[in-house]
């Protein structure tokens, strides 16, 4: 769109420049026209003085050239103001469209700006992204070691349990033992004063 806006501009100042070209050959056709009016009035004025029979022919045809003189040089002069007004013209409407340009391009350049901050804001949010996400995964596996060194302890605390409830159950199994042979040895002695008193009471009788 800018190059055909710019393309655009060059052709109305190409176009100028030819208007302004026209415009000077115009004005050399009318001071052409006046130098040939002016050598037409010095021949007339010439002819008057040799010849004042023809004085009245003359001076009509003087009258006419003039006049022919004078219409044309006031076409000139309206062709020459139409094509500088016309040039004036071409010339604000050229200025109008580099302004337009100026401003389209100013716009541009202000989006541009634009885009360009947000991607810079863009580009700071990834990297405070990132480094969340850094942090996060030194987190993560500092948790996963922690976790590791909880399951470790455990499994050394459930290895320490099943090593006391197996020496429990041994002192269980010996106690029991014990109890036994307390009962067993606690029979036998009851036994034994219960035979030494019967013997005592035999040997009494007797």
């Amino acid at each position: 769109m800018l190059r055909d806006e710019a393309a655009k501009y060059g052709e109305l100042l190409k176009e100028r420049e030819d208007l302004n070209l026209k415009a000077e050959l115009l004005g050399r056709e009318k001071a052409q026209a006046l130098a040939e009016a002016a050598r037409l009035a010095a021949e007339n004025a010439a002819l008057s003085s040799g010849a004042e029979q023809k004085e009245g022919g003359l001076l009509a045809a003087k009258d006419e050239v003039n006049k022919n003189l004078t219409q044309k040089i006031k076409s000139l002069g309206e062709t020459l103001s139409a094509e500088r007004g016309r040039n004036a013209g071409l010339l604000k409407i050229a200025e109008d469209e580099k302004n337009n340009i100026l401003l389209e391009l100013k716009s541009r350049e202000a989006e541009t700006a634009a885009v360009r901050d947000r991607q810079r804001s863009v580009e700071k949010e990834l990297a405070d992204m990132a480094e969340k996400r850094r942090l996060a995964d030194a987190q993560l596996s500092n948790a996963v070691v922690n976790l590791r060194d909880r399951d470790n302890a455990i499994e050394m605390l459930n290895g320490r349990l099943a090593s006391l409830e197996r020496e429990l159950e041994n002192h269980r199994k010996i106690s029991a033992r014990a109890q036994a042979a307390a009962a067993e040895f606690s029979a036998l002695a009851e036994k034994s004063e219960n035979e030494q008193i019967a013997n005592s009471k035999t040997a009494g009788d007797a």
